[in-house]
């Protein structure tokens, strides 16, 4: 399509004025997914400096962003699951983690994620689901939080089939917070947020990784791969030879 129809409704397509940004960025980690990193950590995860942090999904937009801000405003660990030593390269080396676990190569996930974390984990910043929450509850310090930002691994299991959170004693003793976000909740903090994140770009604090296909035939595969782990960064369709 060319043209499009609608009535505005939830439509932000104004850019700020003097910003150099490139235009994909404003669907990505100035978008939707950037923003529900910022607002992910610092809202719903009431993040602190000096708190060690987990992300899942940590390669991605979302789980990227969310570990780079982290970083930037005085975590004290910061730690990426991904899903090859690709992604766990460039978290590391170009992205700032202190360490990345691969989960697909990792002979036992829950004893590496344990070995990170000798001193436990204060914020779990998850995108995958509950298999993955309940396996970390157990490592969570006292006042722990997990923000549940996604569910990569359950959107397409039946309800019925999906893993079932067990080690819910931890709720109790360690006195644990879980909470799920919806951006949308703070849209007039978006201005603030973008202003935040332009910020940290400008100073090499924030950097993205971009995975772009050609051509709007491609979108189906693309979309497909999100679910398998198979995309690198924020994954975008390039429609026009000038974008």
């Amino acid at each position: 399509a060319s043209h499009a129809v609608q009535n505005g409704r939830g439509f932000l397509g104004v850019l700020p004025e003097g910003v150099d940004m490139p235009l994909s960025y404003w669907i990505g980690i100035l978008g939707i997914p950037g923003l529900t990193a910022w607002f992910g950590l610092n809202e719903t995860g009431a993040f602190k400096q000096g708190d060690r942090v987990l992300v899942t999904s940590a390669a991605g937009q979302v789980g990227a962003t969310a570990g780079q801000i982290a970083k930037a405003q005085g975590a004290a660990q910061i730690v990426g699951i991904a899903g090859t030593d690709q992604k766990c390269a460039w978290l590391t080396e170009e992205a700032g983690f202190d360490a990345a676990i691969n989960y697909k190569s990792a002979p036992d996930l829950d004893a590496a994620i344990s070995d990170a974390f000798p001193k436990g984990i204060d914020l779990f910043f998850d995108n995958v689901g509950n298999q993955m929450i309940d396996r970390v509850l157990p490592k969570l310090r006292l006042k722990g939080r997990i923000v549940v930002s996604g569910q990569i691994a359950d959107y397409n299991v039946p309800v019925e089939q999906r893993y079932g959170i067990k080690n819910t004693d931890v709720f109790i003793t360690h006195r644990l917070t879980m909470q799920g976000l919806v951006v949308f909740d703070y849209i007039r903090q978006f201005p603030q947020a973008i202003t935040e994140l332009i910020n940290l770009m400008t100073h090499g604090k924030l950097i993205v990784k971009e995975e772009r296909v050609d051509g709007i035939e491609a979108i189906p595969a693309a979309f497909c791969g999100l679910f398998h782990g198979e995309n690198f960064g924020r994954c975008v369709a390039r429609l026009s030879d000038d974008i």
